[in-house]
């Protein structure tokens, strides 16, 4: 359900209303205003429970130049202010360690007596933490289900528990307590967080009642017998079953989303709705993400602005996330992107993100979290918002328009040898010199920026075994060190070459294949991630500052009985993290795994007689 329109008219000027000296999130800092504003995330943790100590923190996130705070004030399951809906339902009124005190009442008054705004932040369906929790315990028939049968999801030392959005009860609870909140409080906004499924490699969740009724009854398909692991291995039938069921459950979040929109539209004018998503987690196709569809969110109407996760420990990857987000969001509606604070090794790395999302004329940013908000990270708030120039109040951000759209698809035909050549690394094997080699040249991060020294290139071919790789990349003055040699280890953190095939071309799935300079391997397929392994080989060398390596990935290793070589999609990246370099074959919009946007390869026959392919 659409909000009213003076809601949607809201969109139509939200980016005017983001710089204006009176809008929505607009920093200012002695006489100086600043194009990039910055708000916090206040989790429970800090909120303190003394009034004195509440104002100091405060007073020195507005001396910082913060303007508006995300607090928590709905989480695993309960309250910190007193709730008669909490009560009616059986539950405490709020967590005891706030018992006597009305935090969010306290905070809202003092906060905007110094001109900082409020959002009340919820974590909506994530309710229980190692155990189910007071409001599961109650009503356990609200709880979401994994395909096993079993509730919550993770491991055991640190499991979580979560309201099924499909629940009438749930929903019917939330959007009590959401209309109590917003009737009771002056607060400036409600921020929606966990308004989605947990990560689908931890658990494959919602197989409640409520949900498989309705997609049953609709499709005449019963999702507990739909088989991701042939989908995966690209069967038909389960890939489109599986992007039915994935449809389905995202419909569910949507409709929660709706209705809560809908209760703030109706209890106050003027209060906003935004959303904490996963840049990844919209679903297409047989790949699920987190089933959170908040494009569509934004694109409809129903919230009024998204707060991208986009947390990453290097800033040219916070960079990508924001250009992918602005491109789900088709260029129009700005984006207020999400800042990792904790493990960030100086003030002068956090000004870096910042600075980025300016460059990247991202909406505002927001800071995660007030826990980790120490002395350097004020220093770091402060000196980026007095540090810049004047902006003008009335400059509309503008993102990138459509490069990686109008970017023609990159197209690869791979030979056919009898020759193929010893995986050592060493790159002078015959078959090498007489293939064509491909050049590793689009900055995925930031497109058009060129970088020094000689590229690094690619060759590839086949045999009725496998598919053979070679690499050729000259090494910068600044390598990372290379500490992961475990299977499966992060090694896209360090110097390193990943693969992607789609042997599908289906947009949705791949197999990943990475490595670094050590050779230690790292495979995954996009549904089962790194528990998928295959018997792949890689080796590698340096010579004189050039880092070479070759890899063999056998046919059978994909999947047993895998044997169709038509047209695949394809990708190879590298990164060298010290130089800040993410580069990619394939014209790629900010992020890797984004499989709609891969090249393509074609499997050459071995001769002009067109032979079959050899695992036909």
């Amino acid at each position: 359900m659409i909000k009213n329109i003076q809601v949607r008219l809201l969109l139509l000027i939200l980016p005017v209303l983001l710089l204006s000296a009176g809008g929505f999130i607009h920093a200012e800092t002695g006489n100086v205003e600043k194009q990039i504003p910055v708000g916090i995330w206040m989790d429970i943790t800090t909120i303190p429970r003394d009034t004195d100590k509440m104002y100091k923190i405060i007073d020195d996130l507005k001396d910082s130049g913060i303007t508006h705070i995300y607090a928590q004030v709905f989480n695993r399951g309960l309250t910190i202010y007193p709730s008669e809906v909490a009560e009616e339902y059986g539950l405490p009124a709020q967590r005891d360690i706030f018992k006597d005190l009305d935090p969010l009442r306290c905070l809202i008054d003092y906060a905007h007596s110094k001109g900082v705004k409020v959002h009340a932040w919820m974590d909506v369906l994530y309710v229980g933490y190692k155990e189910p929790g007071t409001l599961l315990r109650l009503y356990p028939s609200w709880e979401m289900i994994s395909g096993d049968g079993s509730k919550g999801c993770g491991p055991q030392e640190a499991r979580q528990y979560w309201l099924s959005p499909a629940s009438p009860g749930a929903k019917t609870y939330l959007a009590k307590l959401l209309g109590e909140l917003v009737s009771g409080y002056d607060i400036d906004g409600v921020h929606l967080d966990y308004i989605r499924y947990p990560d689908p490699l931890v658990g494959d969740c919602g197989y409640e009642p409520d949900c498989i009724g309705g997609f049953t009854e609709k499709y005449g398909i019963n999702p507990m017998n739909i088989d991701i692991r042939q989908a995966d291995q690209g069967d038909p039938k389960s890939m489109e079953e599986l992007a039915l069921w994935n449809t389905w459950r995202a419909s569910k979040v949507t409709e929660l989303v709706s209705i809560l929109a809908q209760v703030v539209a109706e209890k106050k004018a003027g209060v906003l709705v935004s959303a904490a998503v996963a840049p990844i987690g919209a679903p297409y196709g047989s790949f699920p993400g987190l089933l959170q569809d908040w494009p569509y969110w934004i694109k409809s109407g129903m919230l009024d602005y998204v707060i991208p996760m986009t947390y990453t420990s290097r800033p040219e990857e916070l960079r990508g996330l924001t250009r992918w987000t602005a491109l789900l969001l088709d260029q129009r509606y700005p984006p207020i992107c999400g800042v990792q604070i904790w493990k960030r090794k100086t003030c002068d790395d956090i000004i870096r993100q910042l600075t980025i999302l300016d460059e990247e004329n991202a909406a505002g940013a927001v800071l995660f979290a007030q826990s980790y908000f120490n002395s350097d990270a004020a220093l770091a708030v402060k000196s980026f918002l007095t540090g810049q120039t004047h902006v003008d109040n009335c400059h509309i951000p503008t993102f990138i328009s459509g490069e990686i759209p109008d970017k023609p698809l990159k197209f690869a035909e791979i030979p056919f040898t009898s020759s193929p050549p010893c995986v050592d690394g060493d790159l002078s094997d015959e078959v090498w010199l007489g293939v064509d080699d491909f050049q590793v040249l689009f900055d995925v991060m930031k497109p058009g920026r060129e970088w020094p020294g000689d590229n690094p290139w690619f060759k590839i071919v086949y045999d009725e075994k496998g598919i053979y790789m070679a690499f050729s990349i000259s090494l910068p003055d600044s390598v990372s060190e290379q500490r992961i040699t475990a299977r499966d280890g992060a090694v896209f953190y360090e110097d390193s070459v990943e693969i992607f095939f789609d042997p599908f071309s289906c947009g949705s799935l791949f197999y990943h294949f990475a490595f670094n300079r050590l050779g230690a391997r790292y495979d995954a397929t996009r549904l089962l991630g790194p528990s998928w392994d295959c018997d792949w080989d890689v080796k590698c060398q340096e010579k004189g500052g050039v880092w070479q390596s070759e890899i063999f990935i056998p046919f059978d290793g994909f999947w047993q009985g895998f044997h169709d070589l038509k047209e695949w999609g394809f990708n190879v990246c590298m990164n060298s993290p010290n130089s800040n370099k993410f580069i990619s074959w394939a014209y790629l919009p900010g992020i890797y795994a984004a499989p709609h946007y891969f090249g393509k390869i074609k499997f050459k026959a071995k001769s002009s007689e067109n032979k079959p392919n050899p695992l036909n």
